[in-house]
This record gives structure tokens, C-alpha cells and sequence, in this order.
């Protein structure tokens, strides 16, 4: 009697213990966790990778990837898929049709299969000017230590500062050949010489009679102060981003700054 007992135990037993150790961890216990307005992110080292969003990002249909998660610069974006110990992360739930990326060095996490959960959406808004890097438009395989090119955008609109579109054309558009490159048609310029990015402070990509939903934080120059947007070089007549209409011809937006 006592053996069946300790055989049913065994048997009852063990399959649980490997069961429970081989369950992924929730992402929200992991020491290395960190959260920041619905962004969910591991830190490694001085960097972190974002693994989902959460709360009211889900029912958002713009987003703008943040350059920082509690302080720590963000500079991958990875999968629910990527790894099983990514779990409980973004799911399939997001409503977003629209994604600001402002910065130039995102690795885009997957696995072989090139399986994507991070929000992919009918426009992603590329802010950089500069095409040339790995990061920011590559998808990395980090579990094979491999790099391709982002099949995961095929059913993605790719929009760029129109003076960058010849060079992501020339650069990645024979190694994707089902993802669309287009020029934004929406540009705001920080207006003075010298300014980073050759120029542009943000883009955004307009619908015919579609209003602007999400407005950038106002741009910073040392030794000035930002005091909004105009039509023209020269600041003469102002826009309030707010009410401002997609008409038939691009927009461009032009920063004053007055000397403090």
C-alpha cells in the first residue's frame, strides 16, 4: 500500500514540478520588468527592449514608441513569439492604425519564423532622415544571430521625410519588394540653421480631410524659445495643430523661436 502510495505521488507529482518549470515566467515578475505609462519593457543594462503595451495603448489607434522607458533608452522591439518567456504581453488586442518611430536605432526582435506581435499597423511613420542604420529598419534574429529585412511591414505603408525616400528606396526597397515606401505628406521643420535631423523635426502622413490626432511635444533649441507653428520660413500666419484640415497639398509646418 505504502508503494502505490509513493508511486502516485511520483506520478502525480513530477509532471507538475516540469510542467511548472518549464511555464514561462509572467512578465511582470521578472526583475528586470519595468513599466511606464502602459509601455511594458525589460531592461538590460543600460538599454530595454519594449515586449507590449497594456491599458488604454491598446485602444489607442496612434502611437509614438517612446525614446525611453522609466529613463532607460529603448532600442529593440520585440515579439510575444519571440520568446516563450514573453508571455502575457501585447496579444493581437491593439487598435492601432498608426506608428511613430522617432529615433533611428530600434532592433526589431523576432524569431526565424519571422512571427510578429508588436503593433503593425497600415502606416509607420519612420521620423529619421537617415536610412543607413541596422537597427532602425532591420529585423534581428537574436536568437540565431541573424539579420533580415522586414517582411513583418508587407501589409504596412512606410512613410519617410520626403527628402529621405531616394535613400530607403535605394537601400532597402530590392530586399522588400511587398513593402510600400512613400514620402510624408504632412512635415514639420525646426526652421533654423544647422538644425538636427537636416531639418526635420517631425512627420506625420494625412488622409484628405483627416485632422492631425497626434500633436509632437514641442521641439527644444538652447538659448531659445519654441513659440509654435506657422505656414511659412518667415512665421507669419500661425496653425493651431488642432484645427488644422488635410487639404489636396502638403502640409508644412515651420517652427518660431524667439531668443531668451
Amino acid at each position: 500500500m505504502k508503494k502505490i502510495l509513493i508511486i502516485s505521488i511520483i506520478v502525480i507529482v513530477i509532471p507538475i514540478s516540469i510542467l511548472t518549470a518549464c511555464a514561462p515566467m509572467p512578465l511582470e515578475k521578472r526583475s528586470n520588468y519595468i513599466e511606464e505609462d502602459g509601455w511594458m519593457a525589460l531592461q538590460n543594462g543600460d538599454t530595454a527592449t519594449l515586449v507590449g503595451i497594456k491599458g488604454d495603448l491598446l485602444e489607442k489607434e496612434e502611437l509614438v514608441v517612446p525614446k525611453t522607458v522609466k529613463e532607460i533608452r529603448v532600442n529593440a522591439i520585440s515579439s510575444i513569439k519571440y520568446k516563450s518567456r514573453y508571455t502575457n504581453s501585447i496579444g493581437n488586442s491593439y487598435k492601432a492604425k498608426k506608428i511613430f518611430l522617432p529615433e533611428n536605432y530600434y532592433q526589431f526582435m523576432t524569431n526565424e519564423n519571422k512571427e510578429h506581435d508588436f503593433p503593425i499597423a497600415e502606416k509607420i511613420i519612420f521620423i529619421s532622415i537617415d536610412g543607413t542604420y541596422i537597427g532602425g529598419f532591420e529585423l534581428r534574429f537574436s536568437n540565431i544571430g541573424k539579420y533580415s529585412y522586414p517582411e513583418c511591414f508587407s501589409d504596412s505603408s512606410i512613410y519617410v521625410p520626403k527628402n529621405s525616400l531616394e535613400t530607403y528606396l535605394n537601400r532597402y526597397g530590392e530586399y522588400n519588394p511587398n513593402t510600400n515606401f512613400y514620402a510624408a505628406n504632412v512635415s514639420y521643420y525646426y526652421n533654423f540653421e544647422n538644425a538636427p535631423n537636416k531639418g526635420y523635426y517631425w512627420i506625420d502622413d494625412l488622409n484628405l480631410g483627416d485632422k492631425i490626432k497626434t500633436i509632437p511635444d514641442n521641439p527644444q533649441r538652447e538659448g531659445y524659445e519654441f513659440c509654435g507653428w506657422y505656414k511659412e520660413k518667415d512665421c507669419i500666419n500661425e496653425i493651431k495643430l488642432s484645427e488644422l484640415i488635410k487639404g489636396e497639398s502638403e502640409i508644412e509646418l515651420f517652427a518660431k523661436w524667439i531668443g531668451t
